[in-house]
């Protein structure tokens, strides 16, 4: 009697066991992810960024960011080889005070460029937004130095018509550091190229002190990629659904629907026409004389439309007019604005042209993106805890992690007066330059060269950013690149 009841207990714990097994073999049933596009948000700064912040103030939300949605690229791409799918990040929505996801794009790198991804960081029970930037493929390291001074009041004078504005872009100027301590690189006005826009150097705040970048040349918005739809996931907290973009961003009817919005250091799109918006600080994109798309464009649409410009503002004082006498208060954007994938696809006023991408072609894509939220971590980790060294006074260098092979792109222009070259050198690189003099010239004027030209920060000395690291710099520990899967 006994032995029966021990077998019997010893099937039951093992049918137990079995069953238990079988219960952790079963694979955990995920949520689906509830996503929807959204015909209004911030633009992804991978795509379009504005020149400048306007402030030097960190823009703080008071929520955590939900975890980044699991996201996987479209099997549409534009045809062109070197188009690099950048991945999203949450973005903020002042008007509803919560997040949304940025969806990420498909983007074909401006000439030279890699994108250094952008993240939030907490502080004092708040979220602080660290920007993003194209930096120089060639650097290995990021330079982080200590607040500019402050700007120089001789910048030079708007041109006296209107003709000339429209014939001209205005560079900025910025302060640079050479070997003799900060100087001022004046600001200039420059011929525009047709098919290349300028984004000029500026200077970005990080935890870690401010990061210098080099002006460089990039395509116009039409020619820059395929620019999806932000999303709204209220159950992205739940749900860890795999996430791929369908909703495509109408690039040709942008004009009338973008946004600055500098505190933030995005660009948006959509209604933000209301009096809301306007107190936080949203402005229409002509609204800043100097926004290199917005001079771009007007420049690129003059011969057809030299009204356009003044068309483009009315347009915007109908719709906010007409917020006014609207009960709800929304001036909705056309359904043209926001269009499926598969519909832009076949849209004959696509301004570039699509392919299919192979499963191994997206695949590698969808391992390049990991590889840059990788990047957006350990910038995240280095920056945040060379926060000391800043306050004690030291140099530190981020050192960045080498780049998988990739196709290049044609070639943009060089051209003296607007990129890092110094005019009269005929746009080529000359040795020395940056924080450096030039070899047996110790600090003198260069020979043939008008040192009061535009671009010539000081005799001898060209302007630009050094690729040598800093004395006493202290480094991070070298990025192995991720190799595809």
């Amino acid at each position: 009697m006994f032995r029966d009841c021990l077998c019997v207990a010893v099937v039951a714990l093992f049918a137990g066991l079995w069953a238990a097994r079988g219960i952790a073999q079963q694979p955990q049933r995920q949520s689906t992810l509830q996503v929807e596009a959204e015909r209004r948000g911030p633009l992804h700064e991978g795509f379009a960024q504005p020149a400048a912040t306007g402030t030097n103030d960190a823009f703080v939300v008071p929520k955590r960011p939900p975890t980044p949605l699991r996201e996987y690229p479209p099997v549409l791409r534009p045809a062109a080889s070197q188009a690099v799918w950048l991945p999203g990040y949450w973005g903020w929505d002042g008007a509803k005070e919560d997040f949304l996801w940025i969806t990420g794009v498909w983007r074909l790198p401006p000439p030279g460029m890699r994108w250094i991804p952008g993240y939030w960081s907490a502080h004092d029970q708040q979220f602080v937004w660290t920007s993003g930037f194209w930096f120089p493929i060639e650097r290995r390291h990021m330079h982080y130095e200590a607040a500019a001074p402050a700007r120089q009041p001789d910048e030079p004078d708007l041109p006296k018509s209107a003709d000339d504005a429209r014939e001209q872009f205005y560079v900025p100027g910025y302060w640079m550091t050479t070997s003799e301590g900060p100087a001022w690189r004046r600001g200039h006005w420059s011929p525009f190229h047709e098919g290349w826009g300028w984004m000029p150097a500026r200077r970005v705040a990080t935890p870690a002190g401010s990061v210098l970048l080099r002006g460089y040349w990039d395509y116009p918005l039409s020619q820059r990629g395929l620019l999806f739809a932000p999303v709204s996931a209220p159950n992205a907290r739940e749900s860890a659904a795999v996430f791929t973009p369908q909703a495509v961003v109408n690039v040709g009817q942008l004009s009338g629907w973008l946004f600055t919005w500098p505190a933030y250091g995005h660009y948006c799109v959509g209604d933000y026409f209301g009096e809301a918006e306007r107190r936080r600080g949203i402005v229409p994109w002509f609204s800043i004389a100097t926004d290199p798309l917005f001079a771009y464009e007007r420049w690129r649409r003059q011969s057809a439309q030299p009204n356009w410009q003044a068309l483009l503002e009315a347009q915007f004082k109908r719709r906010r007019a007409g917020l006014k006498s609207d009960a709800a208060g929304s001036a909705a954007p056309d359904r043209g604005l926001v269009v499926p994938l598969n519909e832009w696809a076949k849209a004959p006023g696509a301004p570039l042209p699509l392919a299919m991408s192979s499963h191994e072609t997206r695949s590698m894509a969808a391992s390049e993106a990991r590889a840059i939220a990788d990047l957006a971590r350990a910038r995240a980790n280095f920056e945040t805890a060379a926060t000391e060294a800043r306050v004690s006074g030291k140099t530190a260098a981020f050192t960045l992690p080498e780049l998988l092979p990739r196709p290049t792109s044609r070639g943009a222009p060089r051209v003296g007066t607007t990129g890092e070259f110094i005019p009269g050198t005929g746009g080529r690189d000359v040795p020395g330059y940056g924080r450096r003099t030039l070899p047996g010239m110790a600090g003198r004027a260069l020979p043939g060269v008008d040192t009061t030209a535009p671009g010539v920060a000081a005799p001898g000395v060209l302007p630009g950013a050094d690729t040598r690291l800093p004395t006493g710099a202290e480094l991070s520990k070298p990025q192995t690149p991720r190799q595809p899967r």
